[in-house]
């Protein structure tokens, strides 16, 4: 491949990762070593202190999931159980409003109708144009009688880095429970954990270089609550994916190497790919240019370019980018872009790029130089 712009939707295994799996793997050909026998095994305790020991993480604890879907619903789980286990009366539920990020994954989106059919009030915290959540809408919603508010910390779609400290503050104020979604931070922003005050926290393994298929909720103050049953007493009985974990933490501790320097020269390739972009198709919109952005991302829009088109033309180039578009396809509007008011482009195409570490200026060219040719064959200049 001559380009991967495609790192938001699942970063490629690191090509360091192929010689360690095998060390693991002769070095326990079961990959078990001791994890149904009473107290936790070294590689699970190591891993945990790589991931939960880092800076602003050192109050956390940690469970292991499938990745960020499952983390997120883990996390959401408490809402279910209080149902479940009481019912929804006045004496047990003096705090019933939950308020989710529009732009939220569609793991936690998409429990907001189940948590309406339960007697929650939900609303969900709207954004600006550039994909930033309205903190005025928490503030004046957030209260005594609130139980969750969940925000992604970025957006993988557009890149937008969402003001967490300002709504941890309030949340902190009001003893509500934060959670955030951060699948999208590690190895693409750097981010102020402590500052966060999340409740629970969400990542993805293969969303940085590790094993699809790994995950982890990290949690302080409380345990999830799981309604989940098996031999072991852990929040997520079962057992654990060896490899997966043993992965995701490599590629943890692989991340943070030098990532102040990763983050400045993914920056700067990608400013240089969106003015080369403009200068070349003026034309041309970008979402959030100017704010708060993960280093590595950039979201257009090409106004009268059939996604198909691109589509064809980037793969025969052998290059990936992501498409911004709905569940049903190509040519159906992105919930993100509706929420923006950016999803009534008839014909049009939306494109995240977004870099990895190991980018060269000299893939960006190439894919600008595609982009290019296919714009104005679209406008008819081919």
């Amino acid at each position: 491949m001559r380009g991967y712009f495609n790192y938001n939707s699942s970063a490629p295994l690191e090509p360091r990762m192929r010689d360690r799996i095998l060390e693991w793997v002769d070095a326990d050909p079961a990959l078990l070593s001791g994890a149904r026998v009473g107290a936790s095994p070294a590689w699970l305790e190591s891993a945990r202190t790589t991931i939960a020991g880092g800076p602003g993480l050192e109050e956390y604890q940690i469970a292991f999931t499938s990745g960020a879907t499952e983390s997120n619903r883990l996390a959401l789980e408490f809402l279910y159980h209080r149902y479940m286990g009481s019912g929804l009366t006045d004496a047990s539920f003096l705090r019933n409003k939950v308020l989710i990020f529009a732009l939220e994954h569609s793991s936690i989106y998409e429990q907001a109708k189940y948590l309406r059919n339960l007697g929650y009030d939900v609303l969900l915290i709207p954004c600006d144009p550039n994909g930033v959540a309205d903190v005025d809408f928490i503030r004046d919603n957030a209260g005594t009688d609130t139980v969750l508010v969940s925000m992604m910390y970025a957006s993988g779609e557009i890149g937008a880095v969402q003001p967490v400290e300002e709504v941890g503050s309030i949340c902190e104020q009001f003893g509500i429970h934060f959670h955030c979604d951060a699948s999208q931070i590690p190895g693409k922003y750097s981010p102020s954990w402590f500052g966060s005050r999340a409740n629970t926290i969400s990542l993805s393994g293969h969303k940085f270089g590790g094993l699809a298929g790994s995950g982890a909720l990290l949690y302080r103050k409380q345990p999830p609550v799981a309604l989940l049953f098996g031999e072991e007493l852990n929040v997520r009985p079962g057992m654990p994916n060896r490899l997966g974990i043993q992965c995701m933490a490599q590629a943890w501790a692989w991340t943070q190497e030098n990532l102040s320097q990763k983050l400045a020269s993914m920056k700067t390739l990608r400013d240089l790919f969106e003015r080369e972009l403009r200068s070349k198709l003026p034309g041309i919109s970008f979402i959030g240019q100017g704010q708060n952005r993960l280093a590595n991302t950039s979201a257009i829009l090409l106004s009268d370019v059939p996604p198909d088109r691109v589509m064809t033309h980037i793969a025969k180039n052998h290059q990936e980018v992501g498409f911004l578009c709905g569940k049903e396809g190509l040519h159906s509007p992105s919930r993100v872009l509706l929420e923006l008011g950016k999803g009534t482009y008839d014909n049009s195409t939306a494109l995240c790029i977004s870099l990895g570490a190991s980018t060269t200026s000299a893939e960006v060219s190439m894919l600008i130089d595609n982009l290019t040719y296919v714009l104005n064959g679209s406008n008819g200049k081919n």
